[in-house]
């Protein structure tokens, strides 16, 4: 089969967007690897099996656990195969810790993950440097030794705001 013409025209390699990136804001839903207990550990064996781990790999695991765990609730609830509603239930129901994120991932009744973080980098030479994270509550906290909170954030909008207006200023 023939690879799109889209991939010709769109995907171009980076060349020195890495290096002319310097103290530019990077928003992630992943924090860095090692900081929640399991991940270290977790990138490892991974690394072992499959070479550098990619960015968001921790998260991509967790997720697939939990749709595991909740085909095997709902099946075991319903005692046979499992519609795409009983599982649905199921994982709304879970409380799971995995190592993508510190708190348990549970969800609200509109299907928000209560314990999804969005945690800000900054672009240190080749290497992104975790900052601070802004939880769903909307605090936002320095990360690292120094951590704590820093206060309410406005929104997370403004965050991406920020990014967008500093990734501008660096006229790509």
């Amino acid at each position: 089969m023939d690879r799109p013409r889209f991939f010709e025209s769109s995907a171009q390699p980076a060349e020195g967007a890495a290096t002319r990136g310097e103290g530019v804001i990077v928003l992630s839903a992943a924090p860095a690897v090692g900081r929640v207990p399991g991940s270290g550990a977790f990138a490892e064996r991974y690394t072992k099996r499959f070479g550098p781990i990619a960015n968001y790999a921790v998260n991509s695991y967790d997720a697939a656990r939990l749709v595991l765990l909740a085909v095997d609730r709902a099946a075991s609830t319903k005692g046979a195969l499992p519609a795409r509603a009983d599982v649905i239930g199921a994982l709304r129901s879970l409380r799971y810790q995995g190592i993508a994120y510190a708190r348990p991932v549970e969800w609200v009744a509109k299907g928000d993950n209560m314990a999804a973080v969005i945690f800000l980098n900054i672009v240190e030479g080749d290497r992104f440097k975790e900052v601070g994270e802004i939880t769903r509550d909307g605090v936002l906290s320095r990360a690292g030794p120094e951590a704590r909170p820093i206060g309410p954030s406005r929104s997370w909008l403004r965050i991406a705001r920020i990014q967008a207006n500093v990734s501008r200023q660096l006229q790509y």
